[in-house]
């Protein structure tokens, strides 16, 4: 199936990952925050310090490597760059799985944060993906 757009059509797969890559950005602050409320129990030695650093390391890293991403946007290939930001980002999931320390989920955290500051920059230029896939 073709989607009709401002310049031509594309493929409903295409249109799909767009979209996808563009939900992507509000998924960092909300990977820990349903268990937020139980970590102390499931991690009796963790500190406030551990869990505040859970919450908002993904965030905190975002900004430096949106800065970064774009800067080498000019120098990398576009889709490159935005492979590699999502399979860190896909790779953080999966190790969320696996993560049973506190040190652990912080890493993986800090990690979220670097795969999905690599993706918000391009996910603004969605588009430009869109006319380079006609």
């Amino acid at each position: 199936m073709r989607i009709q757009t401002g310049h031509g059509t594309i493929p409903l797969i295409t249109l799909i990952g767009i979209w996808s890559i563009s939900a992507l950005n509000a998924l960092p602050g909300l990977a820990v925050s349903p268990i937020l409320g139980k970590l102390s129990v499931i991690f009796p030695h963790s500190t406030e310090l551990d869990i505040q650093m859970l919450s908002s390391l993904p965030s905190l890293l975002v900004i430096p490597f949106i800065l970064l991403a774009g800067k080498l946007t000019e120098k990398m290939n576009f889709i490159r760059l935005l492979q590699a930001g999502l399979a860190i980002f896909a790779l953080s999931g999966i190790l969320y799985l696996l993560s049973n320390k506190m040190w652990q989920l912080i890493a993986v955290s800090a990690m979220l944060g670097v795969g999905s500051g690599m993706i918000v920059p391009l996910s603004t230029a969605d588009f430009q993906i869109l006319q380079w896939s006609l």
